[in-house]
């Protein structure tokens, strides 16, 4: 199996009645850059676990980020189109959702955002100070532009009209920088990356964060968390 073959959303089919009642109704997004969104109906309504992914051979990978745990799977596509992910008996059953009305409209913005905050990290975790800099997803593909100006706001201003150039077939695009996080239990504050992530056509754009360490540097703290909303860039 290739993994181009993954890339998108899945949701359990309905026909799977062992899957269902196992695990209920879920669906999983699956990006081409190696994140993924498994989303499901909790006490709390639709909830989401941010994933990475890969493929070995015939086998999908998972890792949650925030606890480092790892699940494989062996992964076929079954007769008719469905993705069958694990071994029969126990297997469970896939069908493509519909993206005019999917399982969970947000996932791409998760996903995006998933990504948007690793590359703040991966740039921690090099020894770097955090330069802000725009990720876009135009055309299928992710776009990194940096802007270099005296103030943060300076550069923030650059990169929104930047952002407002993009052609149409710019989707998404997240303004990632540093910032802090405030705890409502003791106070406490947190380093954190944070990514505004705009989708076209959509008014709000979502802030999306991630905790991390100093020593390890970069080292994420818990999962990435969704903290408000400003108007959209896109």
């Amino acid at each position: 199996m290739e993994p181009a073959q993954l890339h998108g959303r899945w949701v359990i089919s309905p026909n799977d009645s062992a899957g269902l009642a196992r695990f209920g109704e879920h669906a999983f997004h699956f990006s081409p850059w190696g994140d993924a969104i498994h989303s499901f109906v909790g006490p709390e309504g639709l909830q989401r676990i941010v994933l990475m992914w890969r493929l070995e051979r015939a086998e999908l990978i998972t890792i949650e980020p925030g606890t480092g745990r790892t699940e494989r799977s062996v992964v076929t596509l079954a007769p008719g189109g469905a993705l069958q992910v694990g071994a029969e008996p126990h297997a469970t059953f896939y069908v493509r959702d519909d993206d005019a009305r999917p399982f969970d409209p947000l996932s791409r913005a998760y996903a995006f955002g998933a990504a948007a905050l690793r590359h703040g990290i991966g740039q921690i975790q090099q020894g770097e100070a955090l330069e802000p800099f725009l990720l876009t997803l135009q055309a299928g593909k992710l776009e990194l532009a940096r802007f270099h100006f005296p103030t943060a706001e300076a550069a923030e201003a650059a990169a929104r009209q930047s952002a407002a150039e993009l052609p149409r077939n710019a989707v998404s695009c997240a303004w990632v920088y540093e910032g802090f996080l405030t705890s409502v239990e003791d106070q406490s504050r947190s380093a954190a990356v944070m990514a505004l992530v705009s989708e076209r056509g959509e008014d709000q754009a979502r802030v999306f964060a991630q905790r991390y360490r100093y020593r390890p540097a970069g080292e994420p703290v818990g999962a990435m968390a969704v903290i408000g909303a400003k108007p959209g860039w896109l």
